[in-house]
């Protein structure tokens, strides 16, 4: 497993871009997974969860339409039959999975800390996947960023192998690579299942090797999932709680720019309207 495994401590490369680039140029070259250790310090974690927190218990699940600069909002992602059928007009392939996933949106106010934090996270994702600097930062390049937060409840949660070359390809995002930021630990907020990658058709289980407040990068060509959480107790008396308000299980953090001309419409497209990290 090891030979398919980069692994880096933070300090040894944010502010060191020409190392950053070797690593990332041997990632690329021979199909490497890419972990970055301690990112994140617990209170920076502590902070995107608080803010996810606050979505979770004022709000309702359901999707929401960007367009009307919508307020943030968390819905539950599973393969219905309009989504499966979807995907088959789009020539993708089928996506069976169970997640909860919180659209934390750039047109609403939040602390500076937070806001601060999701730059940092925002500028060295494209300092990973080539980029400018202000990609999705500065709405006139054409993309915005959001966070997405995305939970795996304890008992119900997973996605099935998959890659993200179409949703790259739809939505004309330059870049070999995927940045997750993790959240959680196995072990501590659950004890089974987890991320795994493909590479050279051996499947490899990332949880053994991350932790809350690491980074994995890897290709976006690369198959790849989330097998099944489950708490150390997950058949005991209460089974699995679809509706429940806890924010428990395993999370990660994606920072995602989306495409201004496929999701929000001329009106929306004001500056002033963005008030957090976008400018």
């Amino acid at each position: 497993m090891k030979e398919f495994i980069i692994s880096v401590k933070a300090k040894d490369c944010i502010d060191l871009p020409d190392k950053l680039n070797l690593i990332l140029k041997e990632v690329e070259k021979n199909n490497k997974v890419l972990i970055i250790k301690n990112f994140l310090t617990n209170s920076q974690i502590n902070c995107i969860l608080e803010e996810t927190k606050k979505v979770l218990s004022k709000m309702r699940p359901g999707k929401k339409d960007y367009s009307k600069l919508c307020s943030n909002f968390y819905h539950m992602e599973k393969n219905t039959k309009d989504d499966d059928q979807k995907r088959i007009n789009n020539n993708e392939p089928l996506r069976p999975r169970n997640q909860r996933v919180f659209k934390l949106l750039p047109w609403h106010d939040y602390n500076n800390k937070f806001i601060n934090l999701i730059k940092k996270i925002s500028v060295f994702r494209n300092q990973i996947g080539k980029r400018n600097k202000n990609y999705g930062l500065d709405i006139n390049q054409g993309y915005f960023n959001f966070v997405q937060v995305i939970q795996y409840q304890p008992d119900l949660g997973y996605i099935s192998k998959h890659n993200d070359k179409h949703f790259y390809d739809r939505y004309k995002i330059s870049s070999p690579f995927e940045m997750l930021v993790m959240l959680s630990t196995r072990g501590k907020e659950y004890h089974k299942g987890g991320l795994f990658v493909e590479i050279n058709s051996k499947k490899i289980d990332l949880e053994k090797l991350i932790k809350k407040g690491d980074i994995v990068v890897y290709n976006v060509k690369n198959n790849h999932g989330v097998e099944k959480i489950a708490e150390k107790n997950s058949t005991t008396n209460y089974g699995p709680r679809k509706n429940s308000k806890l924010l428990n299980g395993r999370i990660s953090l994606l920072v995602t720019p989306y495409l201004i001309s496929k999701t929000l419409n001329k009106k929306s497209i004001d500056p002033s309207k963005f008030k957090s990290w976008i400018h």
